[in-house]
């Protein structure tokens, strides 16, 4: 699974693959630079994934959201905050880095402080 992603993307892989209950992760280096190839292999990492992918860093995605589901923006990112929570817990005790939920965590910290 993780060597097409290491082909279409042009990684380069950098370390042996790591498998978990919830992801296959791989150390790689994309145009030399250090990174972590991880694909989720249960729904709740994917949603996390694709929460991460749609956000990119632009915290403004977000106002959209609670604008079009008609929600309190700081309610979502409270909302966004727990599951993170919850699934660093899960990831913690699966042994696994809880990496993608600690950075969802952030964005949402950075967003509301705007």
């Amino acid at each position: 699974m993780l060597s097409e992603y290491v082909q279409r993307w042009e990684l380069t892989p950098d370390g042996e693959p790591i498998v978990t209950a919830t992801s296959q992760l791989m150390p790689v280096r994309w145009r030399g630079a250090r990174a972590m190839l991880k694909v989720a292999v249960v729904e709740e990492e994917r949603v996390g994934a694709s929460l991460m992918t749609w956000w990119n860093g632009d915290g403004a995605q977000v106002r959209v959201v609670a604008e079009v589901a008609r929600l309190d923006v700081d309610r979502l990112l409270a909302w966004v905050l727990a599951w993170a929570a919850l699934s660093a817990a899960f990831s913690l005790e699966d042994g696994t880095a809880p990496d993608g939920a600690l950075r969802i965590a952030e964005l949402a910290v950075a967003e509301s402080g705007r």
